[in-house]
């Protein structure tokens, strides 16, 4: 018998564990030659996927616990969440709009000495 070149794609879930609260599943995933954990949990209407994937698992007839998957859902790489911001954006703080050109138009118009004078000029109000 010929053996086709082509491998055939397996994916393929193991169903170990209940999750904390008891609503779904841990499992171990074997695709495309990789080990995955995860959990499984039924689909709610209304609730996000929280960038994962809708998947129908079919248990294999004899092994109740061994199921094969059946992606019907891949969340694109345009609907997941942005990046978390960097360390500079989160520390809490507005962003610097001061530059060189806001310098110059600042000493123009109030003089040079206004910045460096705690009190300011006394002549004002």
């Amino acid at each position: 018998m010929a053996r086709s070149d082509k491998a055939t794609k397996q994916d393929v879930a193991l169903l170990y564990a209940p999750t904390e609260d008891g609503k779904g599943a841990r499992v171990i995933r074997a695709r495309d030659g990789t080990l995955e954990t995860g959990e499984v949990r039924p689909v709610q209407d209304g609730q996000p996927l929280n960038q994962g994937q809708l998947v129908r698992l079919s248990p294999r007839p004899g092994a109740p616990c061994v199921c094969d998957v059946d992606v019907v859902y891949q969340a694109g790489a345009d609907e997941r969440p942005a990046d978390p911001p960097s360390s500079e954006a989160s520390r809490g703080r507005p962003a610097q709009v001061a530059n060189d050109d806001y310098r110059a138009s600042w000493d123009r118009i109030f003089g040079a000495g206004a910045r460096r004078s705690k009190r300011g000029d006394p002549t004002l109000n």
